[in-house]
């Protein structure tokens, strides 16, 4: 079966998943999508009025919304106010491409009853391709909102027709989720059909002119006797040439259809880098819209398309954050498309070399909140670790070292806070202080391997002593790394539970509790097995743990593959399949929480496919997959990874009883990269019962 048709783009897009359902290509500048009255941060919510198609969104993010750039809108009659609303039916969507029916609604919210207007929605990298088609006895308008935001606010720009079909234009903004920053985005809109009756007009000028200038710019025309028009949009955050040009190259001489049809090819061959077998229906749909979902952020601007300096690397917009993808999300790529894998981390150093700082969150040329720590780092070291071609691993670490070692001047959005370097943890006058002295820990550790594959031996030994400071916050009787005072003495918390509401605010720990972040310390697991009083006790606890804790994705949805550091890959196995289950389901509340820039789809993945990155280093861990085959073929390999399974058919039960690499026995459940960057056949027999397979503890 066609891989695309068993994406639904209308999965997780309410119920926290915050997912886009609207088209763009994989990691696009344009994220085109329907914006509603009320809606979640991706601009949009199920059975809510439409308001207009903007033309730049995030996906799968919390907090406060983002962007909205952009506003167009088809109008069976002209309605000047901002608030005119549109009933919504027949939505449909497939990768690139999106179709809704809209009815306006009158002064007092009842429908127009003069008819309907079908819209349908496509993209490319840098444009929005829109075509409607209306009803018999309409007066066809078209309204374009520059001042449309779903956060932050319209300070400014200009617009103006050029000609009666084209019309050009600068939207400023300010704020949004992350900072309050000012951004730009220029555009050039053509109506392929004819117009008239033009204007441009704002809240504080309501003279209607052909051109403008100022906030909330409001732009209108007719469509006189149009039964079907299309409106494409190049966009561009560097100059009107720039939007021009992308209309050019990715848009002219192609109709609508086959720019909807470039897009499903492109996402075509993005799914079909990775193919499943012999799994149920409802999985092998999740499979393939979450591989889609993964491939929605960062956006990929070349370096054409970068106003904040002159970039000579591949660089990106909305890491967003990078605090959620490098637990698993990053590790992924080193295994689907190494190449991208690398221009992230390269161009993270681009960032770091140009800025002064390494951010955690980089968006529209600004530093965002730090949520842990320099988060980087553990992409660095991986990369590093896994050898991959063209990583530039020593401007990484003198990147690294300097957002680590300076004194910063804000360490909630750049660089450290000082405590850690001078006293060995963050005391409570810091907030989130004992999360953030376990991520700076953690960090430190991977700085160390950085810096050990570059040869710095004097820096590694330096950063592993530091990271070795996290030993002064462990407590035994609470069984966790705890908060301490300025003094030192530990004080009084409780491990499992927040304490506040808004627990992103927790004065100990960012978005967790004490159990969660002890288990996040990848580098020094087995000391904190022995600290729990060895295997058998750290079995019942983290038994217990998964069983009590709500699965945060950034931080603990990988707790069930740490029964591997005691010798039992079957409760791995098991334990996932359950939590599985629980958090991630078919339809648009499919997900329990923000998929945060890949950070579910790709715990789900590897999930499915057995697999499990140790974050920060070259180790992959082995389990239970939820296909029969899985199929891997980066661009540019000439071997697949093809993982296989025998014995029991893949079900919440089954257990990994035996294994073997490119046909040899293989004992240990965790494999090397090295063993399957260049391809590999990794066959697991499965069974229900735990057999003697798997008992050796993985490395970090």
């Amino acid at each position: 079966m066609n891989p695309l048709s068993l994406v639904d783009p209308f999965h997780a897009v309410d119920g926290g998943g915050n997912c886009l359902p609207g088209p763009q290509l994989p990691f696009g500048l344009v994220r085109l999508g329907p914006d509603t009255v009320n809606h979640n941060t991706n601009g949009y919510a199920s059975h809510e009025d439409l308001r207009h198609f903007s033309h730049l969104h995030v996906s799968g993010t919390g907090g406060e919304g983002r962007y909205g750039c952009i506003g167009v809108v088809p109008m069976g009659q002209y309605a000047d106010a901002r608030s005119s609303a549109f009933a919504m039916s027949e939505e449909s969507a497939s990768p690139g491409r999106y179709g809704v029916t809209i009815r306006q609604r009158q002064g007092f919210g009842e429908l127009s009853s003069a008819g309907d207007i079908r819209c349908e929605l496509t993209a490319t990298h840098h444009c929005g391709v829109h075509r409607y088609t209306f009803s018999d006895g309409l007066d066809p308008h078209l309204r374009i909102n520059l001042g449309a935001c779903i956060g932050g606010t319209s300070v400014g720009g200009w617009a103006r027709w050029q000609d009666e079909r084209t019309l050009l234009g600068r939207a400023d903004y300010r704020g949004g989720w992350g900072h309050n920053l000012p951004f730009s985005v220029f555009f050039r809109l053509e109506i392929l059909g004819e117009t008239d009756r033009h204007s441009i007009s704002s809240l504080h000028h309501p003279s209607h002119s052909s051109e403008g200038d100022g906030p909330d710019l409001m732009v209108a025309c007719r469509l006189p006797a149009a039964r079907q028009i299309e409106v494409r949009v190049g966009m561009s955050l560097v100059s009107v040439a720039e939007a021009q040009r992308h209309l050019r190259e990715e848009c002219q001489g192609q109709s609508f259809d086959e720019l909807s049809n470039a897009a499903a090819a492109a996402w075509s061959e993005v799914l079909g880098r990775a193919t499943v077998q012999g799994g149920s229906e409802a999985d092998t749909g999740l499979w393939y819209t979450l591989l889609q979902r993964l491939h929605a952020m960062p956006g990929d601007l070349g370096t054409a398309e970068v106003p904040w300096f002159s970039a000579q690397r591949r660089q990106f917009n909305d890491f967003y954050c990078l605090w959620d993808s490098v637990r698993c999300a990053n590790s992924l790529f080193t295994l689907l498309d190494p190449r991208l894998a690398v221009d992230i981390a390269n161009s993270l150093t681009e960032i770091g070399e140009q800025t002064g700082w390494i951010p955690d969150a980089w968006i529209m040329g600004g530093s965002a909140m730090v949520q842990g720590g320099c988060s980087a780092a553990v992409l660095f070291a991986e990369a590093a670790a896994k050898g991959l071609p063209g990583f530039d691993a020593k401007a990484a670490l003198d990147a690294l070292r300097a957002t680590h070692e300076s004194t910063s001047p804000s360490p909630l959005t750049k660089g450290r806070f000082p405590g850690w370097a001078t006293q060995g943890f963050l005391d409570d006058s810091v907030i989130n202080c004992c999360s953030r002295t376990v991520e700076y820990a953690f960090h430190d550790a991977c700085a160390a391997r950085l810096a050990t594959a570059v040869g710095d031996e004097v820096y590694a030994a330096s950063c592993s002593q530091r990271s070795e400071h996290i030993w002064l916050s462990w407590q035994d009787d609470a069984r966790c790394f705890a908060p301490r005072n300025a003094e030192g003495a530990f004080v009084t918390f409780d491990p499992w539970r927040p304490q506040r509401p808004d627990f992103w605010n927790d004065p100990h720990y960012y978005e967790g509790v004490g159990h969660d972040y002890a288990l996040t310390l990848w580098s020094e697991l087995p000391k904190i097995v022995a600290q729990h009083g060895g295997r058998e006790a750290f079995i019942a606890h983290l038994e217990d743990y998964c069983q009590r804790c709500y699965m945060w994705k950034e931080i603990n949805l990988h707790a069930p593959w740490l029964f591997h550091w005691v010798g039992r890959p079957d409760l791995s196995s098991r334990t996932l399949r359950r939590i599985m289950d629980a958090h991630v389901r078919p339809g648009r509340k499919g997900l329990t929480d923000n998929e945060d820039m890949g950070a579910w789809s790709s715990w789900w993945l590897t999930g499915a496919m057995g697999l499990c990155p140790v974050p920060g280093s070259t180790t992959w861990l082995i389990g239970a997959p939820r296909f029969s085959a899985i199929t891997l073929t980066p661009p540019g390999m000439a071997k697949p990874l093809r993982i296989t399974t025998s014995g029991i058919a893949p079900g919440p039960e089954a257990v990994v009883i035996a294994a073997s690499l490119n046909g040899a026995p293989l004992q240990r459940a965790w494999l090397q990269h090295h063993e399957i960057a260049d391809g590999a056949e990794l066959q697991l027999s499965l069974g229900t019962e735990p057999a003697d397979w798997g008992s050796e503890a993985p490395p970090w």
